[in-house]
């Protein structure tokens, strides 16, 4: 196995729960987002929303337990609001800038430890090599990435493709580790969908910085 964390920044994914109403008030009391009529279910403990719309409680906000149908309630402290703003929430399996982790049986895990050189020649013609730096480099393709998978793994790249670190452990899994290395993504990644079915691997390269 293999395993990779990052901290989510871009392309988060989404867990389909949309609402937008003027009916929904906010109790510090329990730290909640009430509803009269309109419906709040479809929410599950340890997702995110994105509140816009409230009057001081605007933000990204972890669900504590799964919502009701009149009920969200958040780990965040909230400000008690009436009713009557127009309150957009959307879901999210993820929030902002929260680590997360993700584990792959590599299909090929290629090490390479390329280097930065130049090697100008005087008028004499002799050349001397001169040596930059060296580098250690990662050349991985994923197991199968299943369709449910998949879109945590988009989030993985888009949060990393401008030159973000996160952890790499060629040979270990989250709850074993083995040897973290602190690493950049190296150019873009590839997809290949296997066969005619909705799995796919990914080809990518990272650098141990």
């Amino acid at each position: 196995m293999s395993a990779i964390t990052y901290t989510a920044k871009r392309n988060l994914v989404p867990s389909g729960f949309d609402v937008t109403a003027t009916d929904l008030s906010i109790a510090s009391v329990d730290n909640s987002i009430n509803s009269v009529t309109t419906d709040l279910l479809g929410l599950l403990a340890s997702d995110y929303i994105l509140l816009t719309g409230s009057a001081v409680d605007d933000g990204w906000h972890e669900v504590y337990v799964d919502s009701t149908a009149t009920k969200i309630e958040l780990l965040s402290s909230l400000t008690d609001e009436a009713a009557g703003s127009v309150i957009n929430i959307v879901g999210y399996k993820h929030g902002l800038s929260v680590s997360y982790s993700l584990e792959t049986g590599a299909q090929a895990l290629n090490p390479s430890y390329p280097a930065d050189t130049k090697a100008p020649s005087s008028l004499s013609g002799v050349t001397e090599t001169l040596l930059f730096a060296e580098h250690e480099d990662w050349d991985v393709t994923t197991s199968i990435i299943t369709e449910a998978e998949y879109p945590y793994w988009r989030e993985f790249f888009s949060s990393v493709r401008a030159g973000e670190s996160f952890a790499f452990d060629p040979y270990g899994t989250i709850a074993a580790p083995d040897e973290v290395k602190t690493c950049r993504l190296v150019g873009d990644y590839t997809v290949q969908r296997q066969g005619s079915s909705r799995r796919y691997r990914f080809s990518f390269k990272v650098r141990v910085k």
